[in-house]
């Protein structure tokens, strides 16, 4: 199905059906992505950090097993234990991203899929 007709310089109409740029910094809004958990259920912690493709990612929303987690800087905890934060990528010498900090056993478990929304404000300029 065409998004868009256009036509040749015979007066014939091409039909376009998808239009693609190259990738950018990803904008203000609302950015939905999912991770796989790689944490063995015999290890007693591993982390991974997941890149949300934004230096202005502010918060995310975070699917668990039957619920969900608000993960800001300031991290969340579970039974006393920090299950996820975010950390700038500068922390890390990973860039200018944020990042998802996840741990196990809630937000990281081996071969379960998370599913987050990531909360992007404006940059200032």
């Amino acid at each position: 199905m065409a998004i868009l007709r256009v036509k040749d310089e015979n007066g014939d109409i091409i039909p376009i059906t998808a239009i693609k740029g190259d990738k950018g910094e990803a904008g203000a809004g609302i950015h939905v992505g999912s991770y796989v958990g790689t944490c063995p259920p015999v290890a007693s912690s591993t982390s991974q950090y997941v890149d949300l493709g934004s230096p202005h990612a502010i918060a995310v929303l975070l699917q668990t097993d039957g619920s969900l987690l608000l993960v800001t800087a300031e991290g969340v905890e579970v039974d006393g234990v920090c299950v996820a934060t975010l950390i700038s990528g500068t922390e890390m010498s990973r860039g200018d991203n944020m990042f998802l900090a996840v741990h196990y056993p809630l937000t990281n478990q081996e071969g379960v899929t998370y599913h987050y929304i990531a909360f992007v404000e404006e940059a200032t300029e």
